[in-house]
């Protein structure tokens, strides 16, 4: 899906998602990311949803956002509360949705000037439902 929003940093800016990829800016990535309004960490170590650990979760607990968004894949899935606790225990909001719901969110909630950050799960398409 293509997508068109405007924002105070265009690279950073999700113009296009679907099963296997997301475009930020002009670059399109086929593998895990997180990004927010200031940079984009390009390679995210878990590519599904089992594969995430607390280190993964501590990882964007450290950023400096309001939010986070965690994109399961194409289905929307849920982190046991022990993994999410970093996030959690640091004072942001953590909203939890398939990817195509995250990268609308995100683009709608940076376009607002808010500190967002979305993590992205893409490259596991075999896991388990």
């Amino acid at each position: 899906m293509k997508m068109s929003l405007e924002s105070s940093n265009p690279e950073t800016v999700i113009k296009g998602y679907g099963v296997d990829y997301v475009r930020v800016g002009e670059e399109v990535y086929r593998h895990s990311l997180v990004v927010t309004s200031e940079r984009i960490i390009g390679r995210w170590r878990p590519r599904q949803l089992i594969e995430v650990e607390y280190d993964d979760t501590k990882l964007l607990a450290g950023l400096d956002v309001e939010i986070v968004l965690l994109g399961t894949g194409n289905k929307l899935r849920f982190l046991p509360a022990e993994i999410t606790a970093p996030i959690i225990n640091s004072g942001k909001g953590l909203e939890t949705m398939d990817n195509g719901a995250a990268c609308r969110t995100y683009n709608i909630l940076a376009t607002e000037g808010r500190k967002v950050a979305i993590a992205l799960l893409i490259g596991g398409e075999n896991e388990p439902d």
